[in-house]
């Protein structure tokens, strides 16, 4: 494709410098950096086109920290919370920090077959990176299974790329009735034949709760302690967020048996989403003027979670693996003993997988 520039070279420095190539050749005066926290190439690349372009940082990973402040002039946040965290933690000010509201976009996909189409059983929809659903309180799974094990009539699917032990043994417990697998392309497809949508849990999802709203299904989330339930806007109005196990299990159990009660439930479900021309006159405000339509009011928003929560996951081999990843070879260099533990327990993991 003639708009599709590849970054060439091996090393960091390398790549940073054929992305600077492409950047001098491109006489964009707006540039939407979109990219993982860790981006060195990026980041470093942006860096020297201060006052040259506008450069708008998209978090999309407002829950976690990522280097790329001195990348960009302005940080656009999906939610309040991503606002409310640069300006807490990252010491953003005012006009460096913009919000505009995810409007999830729906594509078309041959959706691929799943045994849960051929009959006329329910089905809940779950998804997301697995780590999403690792707690030290094991919420998450313990949720699954009383939901499995109390409702006969119900099936599970989850869509999602990760450490999948847990679920295997869920898999193990109740043959027939779930489905695991990597993610795919035809999710929003699924989710559109589900009957309700699980979000993850210790960490809710973000754009997964977007789509199950676009696909007209309840989000159903149980919120954990330090994590802000704001994802969506009209947030405060949410019917799906609920704050302890019981209560949670109840009204799953309560929408999965009663179809007139979850049907009215589902109903409006749309007004916690942007509609694609309210995106869009907010997508040009922000690029005319390098700020957003929408403030950020002064709310206070719950983050210890996402302190707490890797602390209590991420021990032994677990904590290791994070020192082993794709081209992270230098890791070998600066922390040789973390480097070969963390190749250990990936090892473990593809052991785990098969």
């Amino acid at each position: 494709l003639d708009n599709v520039y590849l970054i060439k070279g091996k090393t960091f420095l390398e790549q940073m410098k054929s992305l600077e190539i492409i950047l001098d050749n491109i006489p964009a005066e707006n540039a939407f950096i979109y990219t993982t926290p860790d981006d060195v190439v990026g980041v470093g690349a942006f860096s020297v086109y201060q006052g040259k372009m506008n450069r708008f940082l998209v978090n999309l990973t407002d829950h976690s920290f990522w280097i790329g402040k001195i990348g960009c002039d302005v940080i656009v946040n999906f939610r309040e919370f991503g606002w409310r965290m640069c300006e807490l933690k990252r010491e953003c000010l005012h006009n460096e920090l913009a919000y505009l509201p995810y409007y999830p976009k729906e594509e078309k996909e041959e959706v691929k077959r799943l045994p849960f189409f051929e009959n006329s059983r329910k089905f809940i929809f779950s998804g997301g990176a697995l780590y999403k659903t690792e707690s030290k309180d094991n919420q998450y799974y313990k949720l699954v299974d009383s939901i499995l094990s109390t409702v006969q009539d119900v099936d599970f699917v989850y869509f999602g790329n990760g450490n999948s032990e847990k679920i295997r043994k869920l898999i193990v417990k109740y043959p027939d009735r779930i489905v695991w697998e990597k993610e795919r392309t035809d999710f929003f497809e699924v989710m559109k034949k589900c009957t309700l949508y699980l979000s993850t849990y210790p960490y809710n999802g973000g754009l997964m709760t977007q789509y199950a709203l676009l696909a007209g299904k309840l989000p159903i989330t149980l919120h954990c302690e330090g994590v802000d339930k704001e994802l969506s806007i009209h947030f405060q109005e949410s019917l799906w967020d609920f704050d302890s196990f019981d209560s949670c299990l109840s009204e799953i159990k309560k929408l999965l048996e009663d179809d007139l009660y979850r049907k009215e439930k589902e109903k409006n479900l749309n007004k916690y989403l942007v509609t694609s021309k309210e995106f869009e006159e907010e997508l040009k405000y922000l690029l005319d003027n390098a700020s957003s339509i929408r403030e950020c009011s002064r709310k206070t928003i719950e983050y210890e979670g996402f302190s707490k929560i890797p602390l209590e996951n991420y021990k032994g081999l677990k904590y290791y693996r994070l020192f082993f990843r794709k081209n992270g070879s230098f890791m070998l260099k600066f922390f040789p003993k973390e480097y070969i533990l963390g190749g250990i327990a990936m090892i473990r993991e593809k052991l785990i997988k098969k």
